[in-house]
């Protein structure tokens, strides 16, 4: 992902006065391990490879990849705290 649309995903990411994250939102309560900075997600670039967030198989898992992403757009998202 480029620095400029990494930047705008960042951006846009930002909670809202007198909000929180859903669940599975990538900074929720769930959703949060499955970063890179995660277990489960810094597991996964800590072994690299495929598994790597730029590999055949982790780039499918960030929120713009196609399973991230789909999770991120239906699960994800902001709820009032």
């Amino acid at each position: 992902m480029s620095d400029n649309i990494l930047d705008a995903k960042l951006a846009a990411d930002q909670l809202e006065a007198g909000t929180k994250p859903k669940a599975m939102d990538q900074k929720g309560s769930v959703g949060k391990h499955f970063t890179t900075e995660g277990a489960i997600g810094g597991t996964a670039q800590k072994i690299g490879g495929p598994l790597d967030e730029e590999g055949a198989i982790g780039k499918h898992f960030t929120t713009g990849g196609s399973i991230g992403g789909t999770v991120q757009d239906k699960m994800g998202g902001q709820k009032p705290a």
